[in-house]
């Protein structure tokens, strides 16, 4: 048998216990706190803010939009993510970061806002003629203005305004225009309201001196033009020299006269027959402040007003029974006339009764 005798060799390790402890080794970050009350949205972003980590070098942010895992880094303790989808819920996670690793984190979830009420569009005010469009809408007392586009040729308009109307001008004939409106407030714009209006194609002729007095009427500019004589004793009617068989047709007139009927007759219409008393034709009649439609000797529509058009719209179409009259200054609608047929029987023309003054077919350039 073999025995051995070990001695016992005590070590001081207090110096090293201690060197270890003067070393800053160095903690993980703890998770981000989250300041709820802080955090906002609008309808297409989302503001998220924390506490400040001493420990902390940077912040990782993670959420989702639509299928796509999106990740940032921030120095500073807050984010905001842009180009979020309005009314929708998104999930934030939030992480601290440092050299010795990364904390656990900490989650918030938010929802942008809804977009704000479109605009209302007035269908039956909105009008066109061959070059311009009216819109109109209803007013909102909150909004700080209104944003209106459309495409004119190949070139997109946007214009600001602050009524409830606009007016697009220098439009082309005959072509489907599309517009949006939003409005505007503080916190951002409104969801978009569109209508999609066409352009009237302009319906061209001249006035037919066969069933007037011509010492009474003179014409001129290719019979476009008629001016009462100052000694004509009594109201001069005549027809335009092309009829409307079918379809939409639109034309103004420029009046220098506050004594006129302007409006629509069939072509059998007995010669100098005032349209306003004839069974053919269907008149808006002027008479200094009294505007008035009437047919057949019967006042359909009547107001008092102090307008003063220097030219008059007038809007068929042949297949609804339908015929309008505008002031073509403001582009508004005064009075519009439904055949109780909804149909004219016959083709109708351009028709007119002056009693002073001047009128003139307006043209448009095709």
């Amino acid at each position: 048998d073999m025995s051995f005798e070990v001695d016992t060799i005590n070590v001081d390790l207090s110096q090293t216990i201690e060197l270890l402890k003067s070393i800053n080794i160095g903690e993980s970050p703890q998770a981000p706190v989250l300041l709820a009350d802080q955090c906002r949205t609008t309808m297409d972003k989302a503001y998220i803010t924390w506490q400040p980590d001493d420990k902390g070098h940077e912040y990782e942010i993670h959420y989702k939009t639509g299928t796509i895992q999106m990740v940032a880094y921030v120095k500073d303790n807050s984010f905001t993510a842009r180009c979020l989808r309005p009314g929708t819920k998104y999930k934030f996670e939030v992480k601290s970061r440092n050299k010795n690793g990364t904390s656990p984190e900490a989650s918030i979830e938010l929802v942008t806002e809804v977009p704000l009420a479109a605009p209302v569009i007035l269908d039956n005010k909105c009008c066109t003629t061959t070059e311009d469009a009216y819109i109109e809408w209803h007013t909102d007392d909150k909004a700080k203005g209104y944003e209106v586009r459309y495409t004119l040729d190949t070139v997109q308009m946007a214009a600001t305004v602050y009524d409830h109307s606009f007016t697009a001008k220098h439009l082309s004939p005959g072509t489907k225009y599309t517009f949006e409106i939003k409005s505007k407030y503080e916190i951002g714009s409104s969801a978009t309201s569109s209508i999609d209006l066409v352009t009237l194609t302009p319906f061209l002729f001249s006035l037919d001196p066969s069933r007037v007095d011509t010492g009474s009427v003179k014409f001129s500019e290719g019979k476009r033009c008629a001016h009462i004589h100052d000694h004509s004793p009594e109201a001069q009617t005549f027809l335009g020299n092309r009829p409307i068989v079918s379809g939409r047709r639109y034309w103004e007139i420029c009046v220098d006269s506050t004594s006129y009927s302007v409006g629509v007759a069939y072509g059998n219409m007995p010669r100098g027959k005032d349209i306003r008393e004839s069974t053919m034709s269907w008149a808006l009649d002027r008479d200094g402040v009294s505007y008035s439609v009437q047919h057949n000797n019967k006042v359909l529509f009547e107001i008092l007003s102090d307008m003063n058009p220097s030219k008059i719209g007038i809007l068929v179409d042949h297949g609804l029974g339908q015929l309008s009259f505008y002031n073509a200054d403001t582009r508004t609608l005064i009075y519009t006339h439904w055949m109780s047929k909804k149909c004219f029987a016959q083709p109708v023309y351009p028709a007119f009764t002056l009693w002073d003054g001047s009128l003139k077919v307006h043209y448009y350039a095709q």
